[in-house]
């Protein structure tokens, strides 16, 4: 594990130095550059990476790095020298609420803490990779951006090097926002390791550093006047199970992920922004971090600004409320204020339909999911944060955090600066309800966006509930605290209020993340389990399925849920076994890195490529032309290559059949990888509608007797071939 520490602390490196630098040169405080610093590091690599590959420039380390921390660099020693400090000067630092190192520290450790206990401690080891099906995706772009210097969101592949676009076997790139993947790429080339370090690493990274160091800016934007509000606000980020922990275990969406732990930080820029009047040198460098803040947003995931402007919206209605009766306390200001709620709604929906529109993100918003629960279920759901139960991973109520978040939504109404809070979170919990149990055109409308996944939609009502809850603590903490001051008043003795602070940690801690428990007296005996069952006394399965029901708990927790499904997912039907990947390191010792490998990619070697490095001839398990075609036809819905074609259905003919030896020879393969596709089928290329075998049999009946093939390596049914001359 020590080896992903370092990794991450590459990743804070590469992201915190140029991200800090800009915004400082922006002019935002010390800690608030601290807090964003990741996200404008995203957006600086990324902005560089795309103006590199349109002028044909190769990204490196140091290409990438060395303008990303030297130009904001020196933009601020240039303000320095010249003076302009003060509140007149372009440059001045920008007027924000401020925020404490010890606050930066808190949040920091309870992140970093929390995402050891229920990520990298839970892994069953460094590197490794949650199979889901999303991953193969992520692993190969960043391996293709890593191995070609190209990292652009502008025609994404993973074909992208030069050698490998002449051999694509389905040729074609489109928009897709890499920004994640460009930051593993330039961390992958600067540590050299398997990207199952470099994955796990950037995850790690997210979720337990950049995420908390998100909320903070938004915390103490809302929360100025109530330190005790801001530090509560640590332990709520990381309390939900919805997010960002479950996401870890979900689909591979680790784009989405990160792009959720980030949004907390432009959102704390809108909030302060408009929180008071501003200059127009100030207006126009917190406009500038903004805009430059949605850059690297974007690109991490589209979805998470759609976040943004869910949770904003009640804060717009209500400052244009605000805006419209200051200084017209009369009756006039009301038809006024509405007139411009109105005419803002109106923008806001335009422009959710304009999106829904674009050809580009058409199939984005028709993705169908059936609903999955009743609408009482739901609401029952919803109240106690367990918002995508029968949706996908259910777990336990999280009962005193939800009664903390209604606590905060009842403070937050009787504060009119507050009061858009709880309308934010009500809005984010009327579209995961919408996705819950409805379908059909408006749910897709709504949700689309988020692919109507109860799991996304989740994560962004835990961002509006957050601050809830925060208040909430704040307000229990507070009560709790009067108490034992009002007790020690009356026996004469002295409150110590840091002893009371750490114990209604503790109790916090382990009223929230506490494991399953099994209870005294649960337990099941020998008799009970047979008769329950049914098994035969003299079966070999009874001790088995006695000790199983012995371990199930008794009170479920929502942490303890959250850790078997943690568990269950490492243990699943993967189309890659770890043998397999054994075999992949012994290939790597024989194949040269520029040799080209032809493989079957649903026998799970499509993450040969991403996962390892081995120039696999096949990334992807989609795309392919009908094995019913003739081999002069191209149907619209397929780009496959002619040698392609003949490769994945006939290379076993090699040896006899001339049409197949130019189609090896036009690509330069030297290898055929073969693995076992026992996994597959059970795994989620099955699942998905990619496990056919018939497509590739012209590469899984190669066998050792096979004419043309010389074996070179063997493990069981595990084999590398070298193509004969």
């Amino acid at each position: 594990m020590r080896l992903l520490a370092l990794i991450c602390l590459v990743y804070a490196f590469v992201t915190c130095v140029p991200g800090y630098l800009a915004l400082r040169a922006l002019g935002l405080p010390r800690a608030w550059s601290a807090c964003g610093a990741p996200l404008l590091g995203v957006s600086v690599i990324n902005l560089l990476g795309t103006v590199y590959s349109l002028a044909g420039v190769v990204c490196s380390p140091a290409s990438v790095l060395a303008p990303a921390v030297a130009v904001p660099a020196i933009v601020l020693t240039a303000e320095r020298l010249a003076g302009r400090k003060g509140a007149r000067g372009p440059l001045a630092e920008a007027h924000l609420a401020k925020i404490s190192l010890v606050d930066v520290l808190a949040y920091l450790v309870m992140g970093l803490v929390a995402g050891y206990f229920f990520f990298v401690g839970r892994l069953p080891w460094a590197d490794y990779l949650i199979q889901l099906s999303d991953v193969p995706f992520h692993l190969n772009a960043i391996q293709s951006f890593a191995q070609s210097g190209r990292f652009s969101s502008l025609g994404v592949s993973f074909y992208l090097a030069v050698q490998d676009a002449a051999i694509n076997p389905v040729p074609g790139a489109g928009f897709y926002p890499a920004g994640y993947h460009a930051l593993c790429a330039l961390v992958l080339q600067m540590t050299g390791v398997d990207t199952g370090y470099v994955v796990n690493a950037a995850n790690y990274f997210f979720t337990s550093l950049v995420y908390p160091l998100a909320m903070l800016p938004l915390m103490v934007a809302l929360f100025p006047d109530s330190p005790r509000t801001v530090h509560a606000g640590a332990l709520a980020c990381v309390s939900f199970v919805a997010f960002p922990w479950l996401l870890l275990i979900f689909g591979g969406v680790y784009p989405n992920l990160a792009g959720f732990c980030t949004i907390p930080f432009p959102i704390a820029l809108f909030v302060a922004f408009l929180a008071r009047d501003r200059g127009r040198g100030e207006a126009a460098r917190l406009i500038a971090a903004f805009l430059l803040s949605l850059v690297g947003q974007v690109l991490l995931h589209p979805n998470t600004v759609f976040t943004a402007v869910v949770i904003l919206v009640p804060f717009c209605i209500a400052l244009i409320w605000r805006r419209a009766h200051e200084g017209r306390p009369g009756r006039g200001a009301t038809p006024r204020a509405a007139l411009g709620i109105a005419a803002f709604m109106l923008v806001v929906l335009a422009g959710w339909y304009a999106f829904w529109r674009l050809p580009a993100f058409h199939g984005l918003f028709e993705f169908e999911r059936g609903a999955f629960t009743t609408p009482f279920q739901g609401l029952v759901d919803i109240v106690g944060l367990s918002y995508s139960f029968m949706g996908s991973y259910d777990y336990a109520i999280q009962a005193p955090l939800a009664a903390f978040v209604i606590v905060g939504a009842v403070r937050c109404l009787y504060s009119e600066r507050l009061r858009w809070l709880p309308f934010s979170y009500l809005a984010t919990c009327a579209i995961v309800f919408m996705g819950a149990v409805m379908s059909g055109g408006l749910r897709n409308f709504v949700c689309g966006v988020w692919y109507t996944d109860p799991n996304r939609l989740a994560a962004m009502a835990v961002l509006a509930a957050v601050p809830l809850a925060a208040f909430g603590i704040e307000w229990a903490f507070g009560l709790l605290l009067a108490g034992v001051e009002h007790y020690n008043a009356w026996r004469a003795h002295r409150t110590h209020a840091r002893v009371v602070t750490v114990a209604c940690v503790v109790l916090y801690a382990f009223l929230t993340f506490s494991n399953n428990l099994i209870l005294p007296g649960s337990f099941h005996s020998q008799d009970e389990a047979i008769q329950d069952s049914g098994i035969l006394r003299n079966s070999d399965d009874v001790q088995e399925y006695v000790m199983l029901e012995q371990q199930s708990p008794s009170v479920h927790t929502p942490f303890g849920d959250f850790r078997d499904h943690f568990d269950r997912t490492c243990q699943s039907n993967v189309p890659i076994a770890l043998n397999e990947q054994e075999f992949l390191k012994e290939v790597q010792q024989v194949v040269g890195p520029e040799d080209l490998v032809i493989n079957n990619p649903i026998d799970g070697s499509y993450f040969a490529y991403g996962y390892t490095g081995l120039r696999c001839y096949y990334r992807k398990i989609d795309g392919f032309r009908d094995l019913g075609a003739r081999p002069g036809d191209s149907p619209d819905d397929s780009s496959e290559t002619q040698e392609s074609f003949l490769i994945r259905t006939r290379l076993r003919d090699i040896a006899t059949d001339e049409q197949v030896r130019e189609a090896v020879a036009a690509t330069g393969a030297r290898y055929v990888l073969v693995m076992s596709t026992v996994n597959s089928e059970g795994s989620f290329i099955g699942g998905r509608g990619g496990y056919k075998p018939e497509s590739f049999s012209g590469i899984t009946s190669i066998t050792r007797e096979t004419p043309g093939f010389t074996l070179v390596l063997a493990q069981g049914d595990l084999a590398l071939y070298r193509i004969d001359k």
